[in-house]
């Protein structure tokens, strides 16, 4: 997480933060976790969110509502929706402590997503055409899925929206953000005068069910090389 600050710290960009880190804690070696132990010991702050009736092998906790843990019963716990390493390490020891489980003693992040703001605002269907144009990069714009230019780099996502707001999404190494920013922000800069030209702003996504004839798109390709 260290190098991930440090990149972050040199960014030539505005507001740049991690918003998510998904990460799994392994137990002291144990024999299978008893679900309906844990189950039955935690207490507030923590509620069960599922109980293991179908999928028998994990269960699912939240900590105030707020962040999500998966408790497997081999040992392992992954945390979703954390930003802190500390808090998410206090956050389990908090949970092995009530359940009566041994501590944590290895961890590992999985994956990080990282906010960033450009400062200005930009033109989608343009950067659209820029990239699928200009690039080798794979670049998809469709707003009755999503409101922003999704474009796969680096084994990872990057997220443009109208309001020069950035998504680098999937992260799995320092290098790998690294390598997101020097693939897609100096393009995007370079082509500031074209972006910041704007005429009607893109229709906003209508919330709710779809409807059965609309396109289906389950962005598989984001998580496949």
């Amino acid at each position: 997480m260290s190098k991930i600050n440090n990149y972050i710290a040199t960014a030539d960009l505005e507001d740049v933060k991690i918003s998510t880190i998904t990460l799994s804690f392994t137990l002291s070696p144990i024999s299978p976790l008893n679900l309906h132990n844990i189950i039955d010991n935690i207490q507030a702050p923590f509620t069960i969110q599922r109980m293991p009736q179908h999928f028998y092998n994990s269960v699912i906790v939240k900590y105030n509502n707020k962040y999500s843990l998966k408790v497997f019963s081999n040992g392992s716990i992954h945390v979703t929706g954390i930003k802190d390493l500390t808090i998410a390490l206090d956050i389990v020891n908090l949970l092995t402590t009530q359940a009566k489980l041994p501590p944590p003693v290895d961890f590992k992040i999985h994956m990080t997503n990282i906010t960033a703001k450009l400062g200005w605002k930009i033109n989608l269907p343009i950067l659209h055409e820029a990239i699928t144009t200009e690039t080798k990069l794979i670049s998809k714009f469709n707003t009755d899925n999503h409101s922003g230019v999704i474009t796969k780099v680096a084994q990872g996502s990057i997220f443009n929206f109208a309001s020069g707001a950035i998504i680098f999404a999937a992260i799995k190494t320092p290098e790998q953000f690294e390598d997101m920013m020097t693939q897609m922000i100096p393009f995007i800069k370079s082509k500031r005068t074209n972006l910041e030209t704007f005429s009607e702003p893109p229709p906003k996504r209508r919330r709710g069910r779809k409807r059965k004839d609309a396109p289906q798109d389950n962005y598989d390709w984001l998580l496949n090389p």
